[in-house]
């Protein structure tokens, strides 16, 4: 719209500075045609339409362009885009595999930094990242949030098929029961799956897994 604006603009002022050029070569032609060497006050009169037409046009230009350029009816200039939502907040589990939450992640920084090392093209609604530590060892939970439940296993599973060409750190995946994928690597036993809108992965060391799992198995359930 400002471009616009601006074109008028332009087109009013060349107007008003290319009036009296107009109307002089008007002049000029109305003399040659009428044979007289001289103008006369009525013949100067009979140009007085050409002078109102150019300056109504000017002003017509004028007007139009500012009122497009100070942003129409409102007098404000154009709406910015509307910024883009922020993720929601996933709650994390205070404790997970008996151990206390020693540093947690939710929103945007969750969403980058779970994209980010998983290498994912899948559009997240939201994410959380858990890390659990205590004299038990030593354990992560990750829950990223999709458009839907078919969203959901459909990540699940480009997460499974992406490991099974031996990619990263991980062994293939294997079904450990239905919906629930196991993998092994870094140390620590992986589990994810998707339940509802999310998924879920957690690691453990492998002295916690058992309860990890019990766990994983009682937040998810239903």
């Amino acid at each position: 719209m400002h471009g616009t604006a601006l074109a008028l603009l332009v087109v009013a002022v060349a107007l008003t500075g290319l009036a009296p050029l107009l109307v002089w070569v008007a002049w000029l032609l109305r003399r040659a045609r009428a044979g007289s060497a001289t103008s006369s006050p009525r013949g100067a009169g009979g140009l007085r339409p050409l002078w109102v037409a150019l300056a109504g046009a000017a002003v017509l230009f004028l007007g139009t362009g500012g009122y497009l350029l100070a942003g129409g009816p409102g007098g404000s200039e154009e709406s910015p885009p509307a910024p883009e939502p922020s993720p929601s907040e996933i709650a994390l589990p205070t404790t997970f595999a008996g151990l206390p939450l020693v540093d947690g992640r939710t929103g945007r920084e969750a969403v980058d930094e779970t994209a980010r090392l998983h290498g994912l093209s899948f559009p997240l609604v939201s994410a959380a990242i858990g890390r659990y530590e205590g004299s038990g060892g030593t354990a992560e939970v990750w829950i990223a949030a999709a458009a839907g439940p078919a969203a959901a296993r459909d990540l699940a599973r480009r997460m499974a098929d992406r490991m099974g060409e031996g990619r990263g750190p991980f062994d293939p995946p294997r079904l450990r029961s239905p919906g629930v994928w196991e993998t092994r690597g870094l140390g620590q036993a992986h589990y994810f799956l998707a339940t509802g809108s999310e998924v879920w992965w957690i690691s453990a060391d492998p002295g916690i897994v058992r309860r990890a799992l019990a766990d994983l198995e009682e937040m998810t359930r239903g």
